[in-house]
C-alpha cells in the first residue's frame, strides 16, 4: 500500500484526462457495432459527424465516445487539430488516448509546442497516461515552465513514463526546484517508484524513494517516502522500520507503526517485540497496539505483563490488545482488571471479556459463574450474559433463586441471553413469582431478550401462549404484547383467543394488540372478530385494526379493496367510514372509485365519499375514462359542496 499526496488542482487535472481503457470494454459497450459494420467505416462515420456543422453537440459527443471504443488510426489526423479547440479538446483526447497507434503519440508530442495553459496540461496528462517514452525530451522542456500547472503536469507525466531518462530528469528537478512545485515533483517521484515496482524493478524503486527521503523536502514528503521505502523492501526494510520506531520524531515513529501493520512477516513481529523492552511506556503502548493489530501472539507474555503496569496508558493498551492476542488463560487477569477502581480500566477489561473470541473463553466464563462469589460472581454473571454463554445457563438458573437480590437480578437478566426455548416458561414463572418491581422488570426484559433470539417464531409463540392460562392478568397482558412482537400465525391465534375470552383486562389488551399487528395476514381474523364481539369498544378496535392493515401494511390490491368494502359494510360509526375513504384516496383505481361512489348516499360519510371519488377520478381519468364517466354523475347528484360538484363536472367532461 503505497502512500502518496497530491494537491487538489493537480488531482482535478489528472482526473480530467484519466480515461478508462475503453477498448477493453468494447464487448460490453452500450454502443456495439451493428452487423456488417467495420471499425474503419465507423471511424469515417464518426469523424463526419464531428466535422459536420449541422450535427448537435450531443451527437458529436456520442461520436467521440464511439471513436474511443471503435476508432482507428485514420481518425488521428482529423482529431489532432481539435487538441487546440477549448470546447472539444477534452473530447479529442478522450478519443485518442485509447487508440493503439504510434500516430497518436506523434500527435500529442507535436501539440506540446502549440498549446498553453489547460489545453497544454491536458495533452501532457494524456502523454503520461500513454507512457510515451519518446516524449521525455519535450516534457523535460516544460519542467521549467512559468505556468506551475504545466510544470507539475510534466513532472507527473515523467513519473508515469519512468524510463531511465525520465528518472534522471525527475531527480535533477527535485534537487533544484524550490517552493510549491517541489512538492509536485516529489509526488511525481513517488509515482515513478510505484511504476518501477509494478514493472518489477525493485532496486530502481528503492533508489528513487531513497532520493526523495534524503531530499530537502517538507516533513510529510519525507514520511511518505520513508513509508513507501520500507514497504518496497519488505523484510529488507525492517532495519529502516526499526530506525523510524526509535526516532525522536513522533511523525516518523508513526511511519514505522503504519509500515509495521502492513508488512505481513514474522520478522516484523520479532522486531517489535525486541523494541518493546527498550521503549518508554508511552511508546510501548503504541507498539503493543501494533502487535495486536498484526495478531502477533509471540509477544503475549509481554502483553500480559504490561496489563498489570502502573502506567495507565500502557496498561489500557495491553488490556485492549488481549481481545486479539489473548484467550481463556487471560480470563482471570481480565476479571481482576474489571474489578479495578479505575473506571477506564474496568471498561477496557469488560470490553475484552465480552469481545475475546473462542469456545474456551466461554467455558472459562461458565466455570467462573459456577465457582465465584460476591462481586466476582456478579461480574461473571454479567459477562456470561453479554457473551451469551449458553453453557452457563444451568448455573444461572440456580442463581436466579439466590437470596442475594443483586445476584438474583443479574442472573435473571443473563438468562435472557443464554437459555434455550424450552426454558422460556421458567422465565415466565419467574416473572409471576417476582418479589419486587425490579425483579419483575428483570424477568420481563429476559423474556423479551429470549423471544428476540428465537429463529422459530411459531415455536416461540407456542411457548408464550402456553403460559397465558392461569397467569395473573398483568402477566397475560405482557405476554400478549410479546406475542405481537413475535408475530406469525400461532401468535395471532393465541391473541384472537384472548380477545374472545371473558376477562375484561385480557380482552382489552388483546384487542389493543391486534390493532397494532404488523402482518397483513391478520386481516381475515380481525374481520371475523369484529363480527363476533358484542362490546362496542372492542368491536371498534377490531374494525380499526382491520382498516389499518389496508391503510399501512402491504396486502394485495384486491385484498385492500376487499377490506375497504367489508369495513364499510360492518362499520356503524362515521369515524371508521371516514378512515376507509382515506384509504381509498391513497390507492386510486377503478375499484377504489367504485367503492367510494357506493358510499355517497351514506349520510355519515357522504361528503367524504364524494371528495374521495373526485380525488381518485382526477388521478385515473386518462386511464379509466369509462369508470370516471359512470361515477361522476352520482357524485354531482350527491355532493353538497360547490367545489366538489365543479371538479366532478370537469372530470366528467374530460372522461367523455
Amino acid at each position: 500500500m503505497m502512500f502518496r499526496f497530491q494537491r487538489s488542482w493537480i488531482v482535478a487535472a489528472a482526473l480530467l484526462a484519466a480515461i478508462v481503457p475503453l477498448r477493453a470494454m468494447a464487448q460490453n459497450s452500450e454502443l456495439p457495432l451493428q452487423a456488417g459494420q467495420d471499425e474503419q467505416a465507423e471511424t469515417a462515420k464518426c469523424v463526419a459527424i464531428i466535422q459536420s456543422a449541422d450535427a448537435t453537440d450531443n451527437a458529436k459527443a456520442v461520436a467521440f465516445k464511439r471513436l474511443a471504443i471503435f476508432g482507428t488510426k485514420y481518425a488521428v489526423n482529423e482529431l489532432a487539430p481539435l487538441l487546440q479547440d477549448p470546447k472539444w479538446a477534452h473530447y479529442a483526447r478522450y478519443s485518442l488516448e485509447p487508440l493503439p497507434d504510434p500516430s497518436v503519440d506523434e500527435a500529442f508530442r507535436a501539440a506540446l509546442a502549440k498549446l498553453q495553459g489547460n489545453l497544454l496540461i491536458g495533452v501532457v496528462n494524456s502523454i503520461g497516461v500513454r507512457q510515451d517514452a519518446d516524449a521525455v525530451e519535450g516534457l523535460t522542456g516544460l519542467l521549467g515552465s512559468r505556468d506551475e500547472g504545466v510544470a507539475a503536469a510534466a513532472a507527473a507525466a515523467l513519473g508515469r513514463i519512468a524510463t531511465k531518462e525520465a528518472i534522471a530528469q525527475l531527480k535533477q528537478q527535485l534537487a533544484k526546484t524550490e517552493g510549491r512545485l517541489k512538492i509536485d515533483v516529489a509526488d511525481a517521484c513517488l509515482a515513478c517508484a510505484d511504476e518501477l515496482l509494478a514493472k518489477g524493478d525493485g532496486p530502481g524503486a528503492v533508489d528513487m524513494l531513497e532520493t526523495v527521503r534524503k531530499a530537502d523536502v517538507p516533513q510529510f514528503v519525507v514520511e511518505a517516502a520513508a513509508q513507501n521505502l520500507i514497504l518496497a523492501q519488505g523484510e529488507e526494510g525492517i532495519p529502516l522500520l526499526v530506525e523510524q520506531l526509535k526516532s525522536d520524531n513522533l511523525a516518523m515513529r508513526g511511519v514505522g507503526l503504519r509500515a509495521a501493520r502492513l508488512i505481513q512477516s514474522a520478522a516484523v513481529g520479532k522486531a517489535l517485540l525486541e523494541l518493546l523492552g527498550q521503549a518508554p511506556p508511552d511508546q510501548q503502548a503504541k507498539l503493543i497496539t501494533a502487535m495486536a493489530d498484526r495478531g502477533d501472539k509471540g509477544g503475549l507474555a509481554e502483553v500480559v505483563e504490561a496489563a498489570s503496569s502502573n502506567v495507565k496508558e500502557l496498561r489500557l493498551a495491553a488490556i485492549e490488545a488481549l481481545v486479539k492476542l489473548g484467550g481463556a488463560d487471560q480470563v482471570g487477569l481480565l476479571m481482576k482488571a474489571a474489578a479495578d477502581a479505575d473506571p477506564d480500566v474496568v471498561a477496557a477489561a469488560k470490553m475484552v471479556l465480552v469481545g475475546m473470541p473462542g469456545a474456551e473463553v466461554d467455558a472459562a466464563v461458565a466455570r467462573l459463574v459456577a465457582s465465584s462469589q460476591g462481586t466476582a460472581l456478579a461480574l461473571a454473571i454479567e459477562i456470561a450474559g453479554e457473551r451469551r454463554v449458553m453453557a452457563a445457563s444451568g448455573a444461572l438458573k440456580r442463581l436466579a433463586e439466590s437470596d442475594n437480590e443483586q445476584i438474583r437480578l443479574a442472573a435473571v437478566k443473563a438468562l435472557g441471553t443464554t437459555i434455550a426455548l424450552d426454558d422460556l416458561p421458567a422465565l415466565v414463572r419467574r416473572l409471576v413469582a417476582a418479589s419486587s418491581a425490579a425483579e419483575q422488570e428483570a424477568a420481563r426484559q429476559a423474556i423479551k431478550d429470549t423471544g428476540i433470539r428465537m429463529p422459530d417464531v411459531d415455536a416461540c409463540a407456542e411457548k408464550l401462549a402456553g403460559c397465558l392460562q392461569g397467569a395473573p392478568a398483568d402477566v397475560q397482558v405482557f405476554l400478549l404484547e410479546m406475542l405481537r412482537d413475535v408475530s406469525g400465525p400461532v401468535a395471532l391465534q393465541a391473541v384472537i383467543a384472548a380477545a374472545e375470552s371473558g376477562e375484561d383486562a385480557v380482552r382489552d389488551a388483546a384487542t389493543r394488540v391486534l390493532g397494532e399487528w404488523l402482518d397483513a395476514g391478520a386481516a381475515p381474523r380481525l374481520l371475523e372478530l369484529a363480527k363476533k364481539l358484542d362490546e362496542a369498544k372492542y368491536r371498534i378496535r377490531a374494525i380499526r385494526g382491520y382498516i389499518r392493515i389496508a391503510r399501512q401494511l402491504n396486502p394485495s390490491d384486491e385484498e385492500r379493496m376487499a377490506i375497504c368494502r367489508n369495513a364499510l359494510a360492518l362499520a356503524d360509526r362515521a369515524d371508521e367510514k371516514k378512515l376507509v375513504m382515506e384509504v381509498l384516496g391513497r390507492y386510486p383505481s377503478a375499484a377504489s372509485l367504485a367503492i367510494a361512489v357506493s358510499a355517497v348516499g351514506d349520510r355519515d360519510v357522504s361528503e367524504e365519499a364524494c371528495a374521495a371519488a373526485v380525488s381518485i377520478a382526477g388521478k385515473i381519468v386518462d386511464a379509466e375514462k369509462a369508470a370516471v364517466a359512470a361515477a361522476m354523475p352520482k357524485v354531482i347528484e350527491a355532493a353538497n359542496r360547490a367545489e366538489t360538484v365543479t371538479r366532478a363536472k370537469s372530470l366528467l367532461d374530460r372522461a367523455k
